[in-house]
């Protein structure tokens, strides 16, 4: 994967890597190419509003979206995109539950791609360990320092137990089309 996205017309775009060795779960251990986070740095205000993000997803041939690269990815569903907020200065990655949220609603990763958009609200956002931003006071508190804290947004790339931890293909090509991506 290149460092970051090209820039289009339209907005920018990605190829998702291929893979075709078989068995895909477990090619983390020989560090098989996959898309995860695609983030920007920010500090704008989004209390009160609304992500939202529109895709098309370009294919040629017959490309299969793979999402279960990791042994104990057990959970079934399609390859998904999430919007994804994160607050500065998390101490140790995955060690600290509120300091990375993701929408609760993903858009499947499927030719034609399409939209998505979700209030920046505690009720619709859920944690690293898989916490819902209004399941507690401290849950609610968290959520509520990364929007005053926050450091990137973005989305992240997956499927079945695990948000962002990475997408490829086989078969064919996809090519990932960002047109839109803004706070409302």
């Amino acid at each position: 994967m290149p460092a970051h996205p090209a820039a289009q017309s339209n907005g920018w775009y990605f190829d998702f890597p291929s893979y075709t060795e078989s068995p895909t779960t477990g090619c983390r251990a020989v560090n098989c190419p996959a898309v995860n986070y695609l983030t920007t740095a920010t500090r704008i205000a989004l209390q009160g509003r609304a992500l939202s993000a529109s895709v098309q997803i370009e294919v040629t041939g017959a490309p299969v979206f793979q999402f279960a690269l990791e042994p104990e990815n057990v959970c079934g569903g399609p390859a998904t995109m999430r919007l994804f907020l994160e607050r500065a200065n998390e101490p140790t990655a995955n060690t600290a539950d509120f300091y990375r949220w993701w929408s609760d609603v993903t858009l499947p990763l499927t030719p034609g791609g399409g939209s998505l958009t979700v209030p920046v609200t505690p009720d619709r956002w859920g944690s690293v360990f898989g916490t819902k931003g209004n399941a507690s006071p401290a849950a609610v508190a968290g959520f509520e320092a990364t929007l005053a804290d926050l450091a990137t947004v973005g989305m992240t790339f997956g499927g079945g137990c695990f948000a962002g931890h990475g997408v490829n293909i086989s078969g064919g090509t996809a090519r990932f089309i960002l047109t839109s991506f803004l706070a409302q």
